[in-house]
């Protein structure tokens, strides 16, 4: 065992290596034990992550259906006015916002 003075400090500095070990193989176990659990949990993050990317994937996919359904009725409908000669007095546009938003419904789901 040894002693300092430091200023007004008086330091004992002693070593049991039974303890020191113990707390060693302590803090080793503790750290392996946080591995582990901490290996599960950033599992669970990358299989969540997986299933926000698949349901925005599938929210995509249906967002564009919609979208390539709607695109094909107004050539449709633009179709229809030019064939009748316009005879309904309204233009494609017109009707796109008065009367096929109420006639017409695209569901995502």
């Amino acid at each position: 065992m040894g002693s300092a003075v430091i200023g007004a400090l008086r330091v004992n500095l002693g070593l049991n290596s039974a303890q020191f070990k113990r707390g060693l193989k302590n803090a080793q176990t503790g750290t392996e034990k946080f591995a582990v659990v901490a290996k599960r949990a950033f599992k669970v993050v990358a299989i969540g992550a997986a299933a926000v990317a698949a349901g925005i994937a599938v929210a995509s996919k249906s967002f564009l259906s919609a979208s390539v359904a709607q695109e094909k009725s107004v050539k449709q409908l633009e179709a229809v006015l030019k064939s009748t000669k316009q005879v309904a007095g309204l233009t494609s546009k017109e009707l796109q916002k008065n009367g096929l938003s109420n006639a017409v419904r695209y569901h995502l789901w």
